[in-house]
């Protein structure tokens, strides 16, 4: 049985507001003494007038930490090594890395090792990439889990490396990743289509406009962001992080390639 929507029958206005004590609930809480990130974009999300508009932010530690940015950057890692293929739009894949480099491969510059290059690549990191995990952090996940997946779920994760090369003995070449930084990406906006358990700001409010104070949470459907967007009271809008360094040793250990390996 699907529960009923208990915002369809109010005014913009009045689900404007609702989502503003949301906004102001959810800013309560902290996760490792951070402020987490889905009151802050929601909060943005009403403010918005403008869908062009690009808003930063500093990534929390538990984002930057979170076991999703963290198997992402192993997997491009392993691009940069060109021991995997680069997902690119449309499902396309392609050997990209020091490899191809090496080799001065068709749409890439030559690279002679003599001194570090540069190399950038960005894919996706997804919190929830199937129902069953979906409903397992809505229902037992950690709060971080629960934040990330509630304000950015699918973003974009953008590395910059610095990798230099030194041949060893023999037809190795040991690699070491001099700098990495990156920095997410996503835009903020809602599919009309789906909905979203949250909890009620108005649980044990005793007012006049409070919304089902006898539940703790709430089913929320997002056709109600679509009214507010309609009604010129919200705006989605894009979402880029400041860089940050990485840090995580397993990411940044040095590795050996091997320029003669067939591709």
């Amino acid at each position: 049985m699907t529960d009923p929507d208990y915002l369809a029958p109010l005014s913009a206005q009045q689900v404007a507001a609702w989502y503003g004590r949301l906004a102001d609930r959810w800013g309560q809480e902290r996760i490792d003494n951070q402020q987490p990130l889905a009151p802050l974009f929601l909060r943005h999300w009403l403010d918005n007038r403008d869908s062009t508009s690009v808003f930063q932010f500093q990534a929390p530690n538990y984002l930057r930490s979170s076991p999703y940015v963290s198997s992402v950057l192993r997997y491009q890692r392993r691009v940069f090594l060109t021991e995997e293929q680069a997902r690119l739009t449309g499902g396309r894949r392609i050997w990209a890395g020091v490899l191809p480099r090496m080799r001065g491969s068709p749409g890439f510059t030559r690279w002679d090792l003599r001194v570090p290059v540069n190399m950038e690549y960005e894919s996706l990191v997804e919190v929830g990439s199937n129902a069953a995990d979906i409903a397992r952090i809505q229902l037992s996940g950690s709060n971080a889990e629960k934040d990330l997946f509630g304000s950015l779920r699918g973003f974009q994760l953008r590395s910059h490396v610095l990798v230099s090369g030194a041949r060893l003995p023999g037809a190795s070449v040991r690699m070491a990743f001099l700098a990495w930084s990156c920095r997410v990406s996503d835009r903020y906006d809602f599919d009309y289509r789906e909905h979203l358990t949250v909890p009620n700001p108005d649980y044990g409010i005793a007012r006049p406009d409070a919304i089902r104070p006898q539940d703790r949470s709430l089913k929320v459907y997002h056709a109600n962001a679509r009214r507010l967007e309609q009604a010129g009271l919200a705006a989605p809008y894009n979402i880029v992080s400041k860089e940050w360094h990485v840090s995580d040793a397993s990411v940044l250990k040095p590795g050996e390639v091997d320029p003669t390996r067939r591709l």
